[in-house]
């Protein structure tokens, strides 16, 4: 747990002190942080829920025929060449950590003025930890992330070509051709919050049970397994609705200003609505939450766009406030057990 503290600390005080760095020394750091996120993320040994079950699908891809049924093609090939050529999971989780780290943070020099805030806040919402567990996921998830530039330069028809082949390494990518229609919508406020309570008042009516489960019936059948979870009356912790609610509260309240600091923002805010809608059906629904992993990456990118809404003192004030609530947001879900990193154990040597 001290190693993630940390790096966490260490992402904060440079996150603080990022106005005084030079454009050189931002690349600088960047780089730094790259290589650290790199190695914790790529040496840990049996740490993350799935450990076990990527270290077995791995040593065993070998002799595993392909089927729609068990792990995506894409990812699947992946493990039996890394193993044809000798590696061993070790270095696999090494290759897959600088590649999924690198283009988060290449993401973020490219999507964002205040790419240290992009880096601090995917460590500090907790998607550098889930990246641990949801593997191949977190390979799309990376990829989608940088993608969006086709969003930003207004090649959403590029962006969903581009995105499909990514099926290949998990089917829920499906989702993400949604953002080519979100990004140019135009949603009202007011709207979204009459959808909002509207969504609630279902989640809470006699019959919406058996209506999820019809859904879920057309689900593959690998996602079998989750059965016994789409029904859990429990759903995921409530704690995961906390940051999103208070970063919702702030859009809602200063909406017009946002979207007049870049013509990306409204887009933005568009995926971060559904991103809020299926966080809250997982509260109730625990196999929505999978899906919400790629609405979050959002945040990496709204959150500095709020920043921006100040200025001198204030501007100081908010970056102290906002590094010291996430800072112990994530220090405390982890605690908790989120993410299923803690404790961490590492492996040198391939």
């Amino acid at each position: 747990m001290y190693i993630y503290i940390l790096l966490i600390i260490l992402t904060g005080v440079i996150f603080l002190f990022r106005s005084n760095f030079t454009q050189k020394q931002v690349k600088i750091l960047a780089f730094v942080l790259y290589i650290l996120l790199s190695i914790i993320a790529g040496f840990r040994y049996m740490v993350g829920t799935d450990f076990s079950l990527y270290q077995g699908i791995y040593y065993s891809s070998l002799g595993i025929v392909y089927s729609s049924n068990f792990i995506e093609i894409g990812y699947l090939y992946l493990n039996k060449i890394f193993l044809l050529i000798g590696f061993d999971f070790q270095f696999f989780l090494v290759f897959l950590a600088l590649i999924v780290n690198g283009l988060f943070i290449l993401g973020g020099f490219k999507l964002s003025r205040d790419p240290l805030a992009v880096i601090f806040f995917y460590v500090t919402s907790g998607i550098y930890f889930s990246t641990f567990n949801i593997i191949r996921q977190s390979i799309v998830m990376a990829i989608v992330f940088l993608l969006l530039v086709l969003l930003f330069k207004n090649r959403k028809y590029l962006f969903t070509i581009t995105t499909i082949p990514l099926y290949a390494f998990h089917r829920s990518v499906l989702v993400v051709i949604s953002f080519a229609l979100l990004f140019y919508a135009s949603i009202n406020p007011v709207l979204f919050l009459a959808v909002l309570l509207l969504v609630i008042l279902v989640l809470y009516l006699p019959f919406i049970n058996d209506l999820v489960l019809i859904i879920f019936n057309f689900l593959p059948e690998k996602y079998d397994m989750y059965a016994n979870q789409i029904l859990n009356s429990d759903g995921t912790e409530l704690i995961n609705l906390i940051m999103p609610t208070i970063i919702l509260m702030f859009i809602l309240t200063n909406y017009k200003k946002m979207v007049k600091l870049d013509t990306s923002t409204k887009g933005l805010i568009n995926i971060f609505y559904v991103y809020y809608f299926i966080v809250l059906l997982s509260t109730k629904f625990l196999l929505f939450y999978r899906v919400s992993n790629y609405f979050e990456i959002i945040q990496l990118l709204i959150l500095p766009q709020i920043i921006l809404l100040f200025r001198g003192k204030d501007k100081k004030l908010v970056n102290v406030v906002i590094a010291l609530c996430f800072i112990t947001y994530i220090i405390g879900k982890l605690l908790a057990g989120h993410y299923g990193v803690v404790p961490y154990q590492f492996k040198i040597g391939f």
